[in-house]
């Protein structure tokens, strides 16, 4: 998995963090690996007793999702 254009705003013991994610997948070890499914993410966070805690994460698959998965992604 590779995260890219991550982006971090901090507002006291609130953040919002966004970016976008790629995975990549090769046949084997000598072969050249591609992008195989690609989207972005939205995840909120709390800071309590001094550490950061997810509240709520929104993950959009936006291509190569596999068909397995295409029931459960939100239609919008």
């Amino acid at each position: 998995m590779m995260l890219t254009n991550m982006k971090i705003d901090v507002q006291g013991d609130k953040a919002v963090a966004t970016f976008l994610w790629h995975s990549i997948t090769a046949q084997l070890v000598t072969t050249e690996g591609k992008i195989t499914e690609y989207g972005r993410e939205r995840t909120e966070l709390v800071k309590q007793n001094g550490k950061w805690l997810i509240s709520s994460r929104v993950v959009l698959t936006e291509g190569g999702m596999p068909e397995s998965l295409l029931e459960n992604y939100p239609k919008k």
